[in-house]
Order: structure tokens, then C-alpha cells, then sequence
């Protein structure tokens, strides 16, 4: 809590954590030791905080964890030589300024209970986006911490069927084991160093660097659903019974809605609920493509107006489900590209 306005770990854990080339992951995934994991703070008091490395391991990974144990100490201990650059740190300000900024909003109970919580931890004056934004880079501090993470300062839990489990836990009775690696494993992990593939993230392209709404574009009708928006929203009773009429008819543009309704709300009324009968109204697609290739369609958004865009692609083939062979190797193909 003392360093949130840096938030070392949540950097140090984006680092490591990276699934791109020449990530941890990467070089796990390529020995056939992993696949997936995860980085990031765990538990976190006054006095002590604690870093956790989740691992998912393979066959081949689970009899040689300690390979996998040297792989994460020695990124650590490059991380720790190396630094995190500047551009990665400004990376994570932009991206948590614009998550905090555009965050989707929560219902006052769930407010209530995350404000209750991060009270005890952060000042009250700087909540709610002090638990979000990157505000100081600490390089530093960020070695400071990378030192602490070495073997002698380390828990390792390694979960799976067939483990030795000797001992008894009192109050559970779940079976475990205890071990104090030594001896040459221990100096292993100790003089571990970063496997020569292993780098930081490189820049990331695509950060935003301007987020400025785009007008949408496209056809908009005021159904039965707008209606409910509206009454939900505070429109009198009065307004809405103005746009009646309206019900089911398909505007060309928002400009064209706007347009009408000036010619039908007084000017007191334009100015107050014009922004509301946009938001509420409903979106109706546009093809912007139709021929043998693909059908393209666009809806824009005109309740949320958020610097967002989504992408939904839907491939259809004939070949993909003609035999039980086809269908496994489509789903294989399709876990591939998810990966």
C-alpha cells in the first residue's frame, strides 16, 4: 500500500507475465514444460507483501519442475539486472488511466463494499483511482523488490496427483508434503540466470494515443425498449407521450432523428432529453459488404460511446464438420488460433 502511487508489483508481474515472444511463457511453452501462467501480487498487508507465480504445467513439466523453477529465477534475476524500461511503465499509466476512465459501471452495493475495503488501505481523498492509476515510475524501487525475490525468500507449492504426501494437516486432515530443497538444486536456483531467448516486452504499437468518441454513423428507430430507457432515464411523462407518434420509425442517421425532434420538443426539452433519445434509441445494422466472399455488417454504438471497438468474425466451410476427423481437426485449428 505504501507505493500505489507506483504499483511495483503489478508492473514487475505485467513483465514477467507477458505471453508474447521471448516471454517466460514462451520459452516454457517451447520446452514443453507449461501452459499457462500467471504473475502477480498475492497477499498484501502493512508489514508484508507477497509475489505469486502460477504455473500450469505439462506431463513433461511436472517431472521436471525444478527445471521450471530455474527458468522463472533466472527471468527474475535478468529483470532484476536489466530494469524495467520507461516505455513499459508508460504503457501500463495509459492503459489504466483509459480502463479507470472508461470503466463499466457498478451498482452502488458493489461500489459501496470496494470503497469499504481499499479505505483501510489507500487515503480516502485520492479513491477511487488511486487503486487504478500508474502515477510514478520507481526504477529503483522495482530492483529493490526484484532483490527480495530469491530462493531463500521463497515458497514453492507444487499441486498434482501422485505427490508425496506424508504428513497430515491439523485441522483439515488433508494429506501434504514438506521439503527444503539444498544442495546442488538449491544452487541451481541461486546462481540461476535467463535463458538467452528471454526479453522484455517490446513496444507496444497500439496503444492509444488518441481516444477522441468518433460520431456514429448509421440508422436508429425509437422501439418499445427506447420507450423503457427513457421512463428508466427520468423522462417526464409529458416528453415521452410526444414521441409516440415516433414509435417504430426508422431515422437514416442520428441527424436525422434530431432533426424531427426539434420540430417537436420545445427548445427547454432539446436541450435536456436530445442526449437521452440518442443513447436509448435502438441501432440498426448496415451492410457495408454483401457478395460471394462475405457479408460485412456495421452497428455503431450510441448509448455507451466509449473509445471502443469490437470485432466479431463468424467463418463458415463446408469441409470443417464432413467427417469426425474434420471436426477434430477444426477444433484444433480453432484452439490453436485462441492460443
Amino acid at each position: 500500500e505504501t507505493y500505489y502511487r507506483a504499483k511495483p508489483l503489478s508492473l514487475i508481474g505485467f513483465v514477467l507475465g507477458h505471453e508474447g515472444k521471448g516471454s517466460l511463457l514462451s520459452l516454457l511453452k517451447a520446452e514443453g514444460l507449461a501452459t499457462s501462467l500467471g504473475v502477480g501480487f498475492g497477499d498484501s498487508t502493512q508489514d508484508y507483501a507477497a509475489f505469486q507465480v502460477t504455473v500450469g504445467l505439462t506431463p513433461t513439466g511436472l517431472q521436471r519442475y525444478q527445471d521450471v523453477l530455474t527458468y522463472v529465477m533466472g527471468s527474475v534475476a535478468a529483470l532484476r539486472e536489466k530494469g524495467i524500461p520507461q516505455y513499459l511503465y508508460e504503457e501500463n499509466r495509459v492503459m489504466s488511466d483509459l480502463g479507470f476512465r472508461y470503466r463499466e459501471r457498478a451498482s452502488s452495493a458493489q461500489v459501496a463494499s470496494s470503497m469499504t475495503a481499499l479505505m483501510q488501505e489507500l487515503p480516502l481523498d485520492q479513491l477511487p483511482a488511486a487503486a487504478y492509476l500508474f502515477q510514478e515510475y520507481k526504477p529503483d524501487l522495482y530492483k529493490s523488490l526484484l532483490a527480495r525475490m530469491t530462493p531463500d525468500n521463497m515458497l514453492v507449492t507444487l499441486t498434482a496427483k501422485g505427490v508425496p504426501a506424508a504428513l497430515t494437516e491439523k485441522y483439515y486432515r488433508a494429506r501434504y508434503g514438506y521439503q527444503e530443497i539444498t544442495g546442488e538444486p538449491y544452487a541451481r536456483l541461486v546462481q540461476a540466470k535467463a535463458d538467452a531467448r528471454w526479453r522484455v516486452p517490446e513496444p507496444n504499437p497500439f496503444i492509444p494515443k488518441n481516444t477522441a468518441l468518433v460520431h456514429p454513423e448509421g440508422a436508429l428507430k425509437i422501439g418499445d425498449a427506447t420507450m423503457n430507457y427513457l421512463r428508466a432515464d427520468g423522462m417526464a411523462a409529458a416528453v415521452v407521450d410526444k414521441l409516440v407518434p415516433f414509435l417504430d420509425v426508422t431515422f437514416t442517421s442520428g441527424d436525422a432523428l434530431v432533426a424531427q425532434m426539434r420540430q417537436v420538443l420545445t427548445p427547454e426539452e432539446q436541450q435536456r432529453y436530445l442526449p437521452l433519445l440518442l443513447k436509448d434509441s435502438v441501432a440498426l445494422p448496415t451492410r457495408l459488404i454483401d457478395d460471394a466472399l462475405a457479408k460485412v455488417w456495421y452497428l455503431p454504438d450510441w448509448r455507451f460511446r466509449q473509445p471502443k471497438a469490437e470485432v466479431k468474425l463468424k467463418v463458415f466451410t463446408n469441409g470443417a464438420f464432413a467427417t469426425p476427423k474434420d471436426v477434430v481437426l477444426a477444433r484444433l485449428y480453432e484452439a490453436n488460433l485462441g492460443e
